[in-house]
């Protein structure tokens, strides 16, 4: 486990420069940056509500890290980074039912 990658993305939240490149991304919600920091925010309220290794498997993809680094980070498989992220999206809906 690499510990120094480990401490870089363990409190990962959506700071104002992974709000910017979520922005830059998206141009859906680019036009309305409001709308997109409020989204963006209560994303990261549900997010906070997953288990806790679903939750950092989310948190990491949202950063865009690639789900081979999310396995050597996290020591855990690939396949284990897919398995979470399919049950964060079908969990956040429970969260939020307008989802």
């Amino acid at each position: 486990m690499d510990l120094k990658k480990e401490k870089q993305y363990s409190n990962l939240v959506l700071d104002e420069d992974m709000m910017t490149i979520l922005l830059k991304d998206n141009h859906y919600i680019k036009e309305d940056e409001q709308l997109a920091r409020l989204v963006m925010s209560e994303v990261q309220q549900m997010a906070d509500k997953l288990p806790d290794q679903c939750r950092r498997v989310f948190k990491y993809l949202l950063a865009d890290m690639p789900a081979t680094e999310i396995a050597k980070v996290m020591n855990i498989s690939v396949q284990a980074v897919y398995q979470q992220r399919s049950v964060a999206l079908k969990k956040l809906p429970e969260f939020h039912p307008s989802i």
